[in-house]
């Protein structure tokens, strides 16, 4: 048998094809994804973040034959701020949990807040409540600007740069094909690009690593989950309560004064 290596153009247009969970559920009933990304926090002249790492996580699941789904948003800078929102649903049974802490929020007046609950919804239809969740996603909006910066500044998803190294590998048990690629631009930064498609070069994962000049890495990675794959389970034993199922948005955290 004869096993063509997939060309580079069909490994980045993989990766840049704008995938959400409402396209994956139209191809089948259960589907998901994990996005996952550390950035460096930079300094200014209002806060020194002492060289802080921000984390950003993303995962969302959903099975639309058992009504189920989950949806977890986490951003974190440590001993700073904290903030996690996860919502999971089977059937009527709904679990909730909201957590926010760290120095920032006390400094501002914030409170402290870690609640962990169950409700419930009499009449289930979970996207009510996702596709709500997932238009303040954060994780998303920064690794479409991130996507942005690449193609303007390294022209990826034109061509490979001259001094890139790539290499594909096959993987005969799963019919997969993997791209991995690295390479330093002029100012001295390296990246490092893995890529991971099927048999009908479809995206599978990424994994990105870029470290600048100053030698700050940015890290991101990206998998998608079909069928099986796809696990959902809620805690009947948390404390209940007859708080309603909606999506009240995350605050605009762009809609505050300078101070």
């Amino acid at each position: 048998n004869c096993i063509y290596a997939a060309s580079m153009d069909v490994f980045m247009d993989a990766m840049n094809q704008e995938i959400d969970i409402q396209s994956m559920l139209n191809q089948s009933s259960t589907a998901g994804y994990s996005m996952s990304m550390t950035t460096p926090m930079e300094d200014n002249g209002m806060v020194d973040t002492g060289g802080a790492m921000m984390l950003i996580e993303e995962t969302v699941m959903v099975n639309m034959s058992a009504n189920a789904a989950h949806v977890s948003m986490v951003m974190s800078m440590p001993m700073m701020f904290s903030q996690v929102t996860t919502m999971t649903q089977v059937g009527e049974i709904v679990n909730v949990h909201h957590k926010l802490d760290g120095m920032m929020v006390t400094q501002m007046g914030g409170e402290t807040i870690d609640e962990k609950y169950q409700t419930r919804d009499m009449s289930p239809n979970v996207m009510e409540w996702v596709l709500p969740m997932l238009a303040d996603s954060m994780a998303s909006d920064m690794a479409s600007d991130m996507g942005d910066d690449d193609d303007d500044d390294d022209g990826l998803a034109d061509e490979a740069p001259e001094n890139a190294t790539i290499s594909v590998s096959f993987d005969s048990a799963t019919n997969t094909q993997t791209m991995d690629m690295s390479t330093t631009n002029e100012t001295g930064a390296i990246m490092n690009l893995s890529i991971k498609i099927d048999e009908d070069s479809e995206l599978m994962s990424y994994s990105m690593t870029t470290t600048n000049e100053t030698g700050s890495t940015t890290h991101m990675s990206y998998a998608i989950m079909w069928g099986d794959a796809v696990v959902i389970t809620v805690d009947q034993t948390l404390p209940k309560t007859a708080i309603p199922v909606y999506w009240d948005g995350l605050p605009d955290f762009g809609n505050h004064d300078q101070d």
